[in-house]
């Protein structure tokens, strides 16, 4: 039980995280504080959507392990789900109805260690996937020949001569070019395997733990878990096919960065990304799981996100409180830092006084 001061809730960049607002319960679950979130806060057109904590009653599960206090709404409130489908149509091209239509609203949650969630947990689906993929050139961004990510390269310093690499999540490989000292596969449901290419396999983590647990020397996971419904389970299917001595590494986007200083940023919402991290939170993942910390550092912007740092770096500073709002404003707001962000990364570096893209967890299965 904790017990928190009457304020309202402001929300800036993780170190301006405090205690939950109000009288509230934090549950542990195995180890895991729960999330919490007050009274009349949820997704939705009419209020904006606010990142919000501490509450008295209710929680709905997210997962076994990940759940929230229940928001009471009242019925008269508009749901954001047009929100967020327009958003994505119009971004970006891809027609999320099919998935996101019967769901009445969404919230958005933060946990006592950190954690920042959706709720419903929503995660995207392969058609998603393919669309969002044809409409947004992420393929090409992220398999281009000589992309240089900080996470690939840290990886590669680490990793010894013939040790086992897995990578979930993987892409069409691209770590591997990075690795030829070392046996490398990567499983990936979006990408089929290349004749010529590394070891891309089409199997889930969990399907490929049953049958190679405790296989490999390293397991990568390059912003994955922000993707899926059940981090914890994740993190437990990740360790099942590590050995003993071994490491895991986990990047996620940074929370308190240019993606979160954006203003209707629907990349940063589901079905795409269904949580947000910072350090308390991928510590308090650890500890759940019984890895031992080694690093968690920063990982610079890349040729490959390079734009989103410019487009937060433009935008208006309507964040904090709120991410999401139908207003017109933040409509605004969004367009002027996409006009303006795409032509400065056109023209300019990202400065090396920039703050970080993601973070890199490495840590040790003992």
């Amino acid at each position: 039980m904790r017990n928190c001061s009457d304020q309202k809730p402001r929300l800036e960049r993780p170190s301006d995280l405090r205690p939950p607002a109000r009288e509230c319960t934090s549950r542990l679950a195995g180890g895991i504080a729960l999330p919490l979130a007050p009274h009349h806060s949820p997704f939705y057109v009419a209020p904006p959507l606010a990142l919000t904590r501490g509450c008295n009653g209710s929680h709905p599960t997210v997962s076994d392990h990940w759940s929230a206090c229940e928001a009471r709404h009242s019925a008269n409130q508009r749901p954001a789900n047009r929100l967020i489908i327009g958003l994505w149509r119009v971004a970006f091209g891809v027609a999320t109805e099919r998935q996101v239509g019967d769901i009445e609203h969404f919230g958005l949650w933060e946990s006592p260690c950190g954690l920042a969630f959706f709720e419903p947990m929503l995660a995207g689906d392969e058609e998603f996937y393919l669309d969002l993929y044809r409409g947004g050139d992420f393929h090409r961004r992220l398999s281009a020949p000589g992309l240089c990510r900080a996470e690939f390269s840290r990886v590669a310093e680490l990793v010894r001569p013939g040790e086992k690499v897995l990578d979930v999540g993987c892409g069409e490989g691209g770590l591997a070019r990075y690795l030829p000292h070392a046996t490398y596969v990567g499983l990936d449901l979006h990408f089929p395997p290349v004749t010529d290419g590394p070891d891309v396999r089409n199997e889930t983590v969990p399907e490929h733990a049953a049958s190679h647990a405790e296989q490999y020397d390293a397991v990568c996971a390059f912003h994955v878990i922000e993707h899926v419904a059940d981090p914890l389970g994740f993190g437990r299917d990740l360790m099942q096919c590590t050995r003993r001595g071994g490491r895991l590494y986990i990047a996620v986007p940074a929370w308190g960065s240019a993606m979160t200083d954006l203003p209707n940023f629907v990349l940063n919402a589901p079905p795409h990304h269904l949580s947000w991290w910072n350090e308390r939170a991928l510590r308090a993942l650890t500890d759940q799981l019984g890895l031992v910390v080694e690093e968690i550092e920063p990982t610079p912007f890349s040729s490959h996100d390079s734009i989103i740092y410019w487009m937060g770096h433009c935008a208006p500073k309507l964040t904090g409180d709120r991410y999401f709002r139908a207003h017109w404003v933040w409509y605004g707001a969004l367009a002027w830092s996409w006009l303006v962000g795409r032509a400065c990364n056109a023209m300019f570096r990202v400065p090396v006084s920039a703050g970080p893209s993601g973070l890199l967890l490495i840590a040790g299965k003992r």
